[in-house]
């Protein structure tokens, strides 16, 4: 809706509300409980339905290298319109790809590649630990321990060559209705874009490729100012891909406040690309978050939804 109409839109919303308050209402998620909650509703005259998702989940959930694309891939889909901040994810993807020149040094405060962090997948540091807590101090054991270092540094380095390689050969897909002007400033940003060539724009795509490209992707990124429940995070976990989002209502809701998916501290690009980061760099967590969103997604359907309104 284009100016004065969305002014004025704004406006009468607050009191069409307000004359509402008294009613029994039904919402999709916690977040927008409490949104009608500041508008004056009642808490027990709020009842929230859940909403089913168009797609059938996955019966099983398939091993990532065989189910999702070589490189490592983003996601953003859907519409590109001013309110979903698609031109978020561009800058996101960018700040992304350029960690891989970082320097070795640089490249510990973007993401937790320590030996610390990764003592339980790597035999060598446990051992090399292990010896250095039997050094106890002792001078004796001071090559013991510079062995340790070393091989403490040496599984940094090639942690972050690993690392460092796929966000070199990561990608990004737009794929959605670009018709709205906004999407031309999205464009205009990708084609300026030092990684143009590692960014590809589908416009408009088929319900079948929609659910390829969540089977295949690594992560979805949804950037919404504000969703009533993001269902598209639900249907791509559905899929096999986790969700990176802003904390804003609806999208905390459906990545349960970051234990079915990633969710940002702030809402700026930058914050954006450390939780990609994160997601791309600690495999575990990322195939414990797919597990759990995978099988959160199966509860939401349009069973339930039936059964909590009419049961």
């Amino acid at each position: 809706m284009f100016f004065p109409l969305n002014i004025i839109g704004y406006v009468l919303e607050f009191f069409y509300l307000r004359l509402l308050n008294d009613q029994e209402v039904i919402t999709v998620s916690e977040s927008t409980k409490k949104d009608l909650m500041r508008y004056g509703f009642k808490k027990d005259r709020i009842h929230i339905i859940s909403e089913g998702i168009q797609c059938e989940p996955l019966a099983q959930l398939p091993a990532i290298h065989h189910a999702k694309y070589d490189t490592p891939t983003i996601l953003s889909l859907g519409a590109v319109r001013a309110m979903k901040r698609a031109d978020h994810i561009v800058t996101a993807f960018n700040i992304l790809k350029s960690t891989s020149s970082h320097s070795h040094k640089n490249l510990s405060h973007l993401h937790d590649n320590s030996c610390h962090s990764r003592a339980g997948e790597n035999p060598e540091y446990e051992e090399a630990t292990s010896c250095h807590s039997r050094a106890g101090g002792n001078p004796g054991n001071k090559d013991v321990v510079k062995n340790q270092q070393k091989t403490c540094q040496s599984i940094h380095k090639n942690n972050n060559l690993k690392y460092k390689q796929q966000i070199k050969n990561a990608k990004l897909i737009i794929a959605g209705d670009i018709h709205d002007p906004y999407a031309q400033k999205v464009l205009h940003n990708v084609a300026k874009s030092p990684y143009k060539n590692d960014i590809t724009v589908l416009g408009r795509v088929s319900t079948e490729k929609k659910w390829e490209l969540m089977q295949k992707s690594h992560l979805i990124a949804v950037t919404s100012i504000k969703e009533g429940w993001g269902l598209i995070v639900t249907e791509a976990a559905s899929q096999g891909t986790p969700a990176v989002v802003y904390d804003v209502d609806g999208l905390r809701d459906a990545v349960e406040w970051g234990d079915a998916g990633y969710m940002t501290k702030d809402n700026t690009p930058k914050a954006l690309a450390n939780e990609m980061i994160q997601a791309l760099q600690d495999e575990d967590k990322y195939e414990r978050i797919r597990q759990y969103a995978w099988h959160k997604s199966q509860k939401l359907t349009f069973e339930k939804s039936y059964k909590d309104f009419f049961l």
